[in-house]
């Protein structure tokens, strides 16, 4: 029994160790000093050793003195290695259980071209631009999946991830606050942002022995798309790994629907309305759904059909339970503290 204990902190058993040496030379200091002033009586010279223990002269002068003295001596040892103990947190190893974990796996794909930075939203009367309530729409997919596993990826003439799979929620908020337009371009390549989240994906699949693949959540506009049979062979790819990619439509699907919401400043000629038809037939093609956000509630029933998704099952990590022991130590030591004062007052009443 003994040797299956461990300590949690067991630099504190080294003050065992200087206990008995601090009594020690506690006493035969004061022990040198009471013999340098012989005028001191008894009751004198035990006050210098234990000025705690109020003993009355009878005490004092009993035949058994020295032994009340020793045992007190060793009770306060005892009642500074149980608190030692205590404080080193004693514990012993449980039995051997596996832990099941399961989360859900997302990519959020972002989509920064130019064409995000046209302002045909209104939100509380404040005319707001495409990449503003992209990155409100998608924090908001990100709370509220926190503690599953999501990526982001960002794309327009080229695509890069911005963050890997992490259910840090802080550093994915952090880094989407960072996507700007123009940050990979200014075309529309969303063949490159689906071919890097599929790389991604299987890459993470493979290293985490995953039965199921990731989800990829498309934010864009899918106007003005370079090179559209490599997105129509990439939704095929998708279509036969497994990979659902639902779609959110960001940005108004004409332009007078952009001036019915209040705004009056959209450049015709830069107007890219949201390609509703080809969203909507690439999340179908993939078994994934399509919402148009009009607003930023219209998100609400996409986070919905997300989370009714499965989670998936991870491999099973092996936890050893430990069972802490520092209360009996501590009770122990509490204990005969409280006897130690009881015949204190016992001895001095006597």
């Amino acid at each position: 029994m003994i040797a299956s204990i461990h300590f949690d902190k067991p630099a504190y058993l080294w003050i065992l160790v200087l206990v008995p040496v601090f009594y020690y030379l506690l006493k035969w200091k004061i022990k040198n000093y009471t013999l340098s002033k012989p005028w001191l009586d008894s009751s004198q010279k035990h006050s210098f050793i234990f000025p705690f223990i109020k003993l009355t002269e009878k005490s004092l002068n009993n035949v058994s003195n020295r032994k009340t003295l020793s045992s007190t001596g060793l009770l306060v040892f005892a009642i500074t290695a149980c608190l030692i103990f205590s404080l080193a947190k004693p514990y012993t190893l449980g039995s051997i259980r596996p832990i099941a974990k399961s989360e859900r796996h997302f990519v959020i794909l972002i989509d920064n071209s130019i064409s995000m930075m046209l302002k045909d939203y209104q939100v509380s009367g404040v005319k707001l631009d495409r990449m503003s309530f992209l990155k409100t729409v998608a924090s908001k997919i990100i709370k509220k999946f926190k503690g599953d596993k999501i990526s982001i990826v960002a794309y327009s003439d080229q695509a890069h991830v911005l963050v890997p799979f992490s259910s840090d929620t802080q550093l994915l908020l952090k880094q989407l606050a960072r996507v700007d337009t123009e940050l990979t371009g200014r075309s529309n390549h969303l063949s490159y942002g689906l071919s890097l989240s599929a790389k991604l994906i299987f890459q993470y699949a493979k290293t985490h022995n995953l039965k199921t693949q990731p989800r990829v959540i498309l934010l864009g506009h899918g106007a003005r798309i370079i090179e559209q049979q490599k997105v129509f062979n990439l939704v095929e790819l998708y279509r036969s790994k497994n990979i659902f990619l639902d779609v959110i439509g960001i940005g108004s699907t004409n332009l007078t629907n952009a001036e019915n919401r209040g705004v009056r400043d959209v450049s015709k000629v830069l107007f890219d309305p949201v390609n509703t038809r080809l969203l909507r037939s690439i999340a179908n093609h993939t078994g994934g759904g399509f919402i148009l956000a009009n607003k930023i509630s219209s998100v609400d029933e996409m986070i919905r059909r997300l989370a009714s998704s499965s989670r998936m099952k991870l491999n099973a990590k092996i936890r050893q339970e430990s069972i802490s022991w520092y209360r009996m130590p501590l009770g122990l030591g509490l204990l005969l503290l409280l006897l130690w004062q009881a015949k204190t007052i016992f001895l001095a009443r006597k």
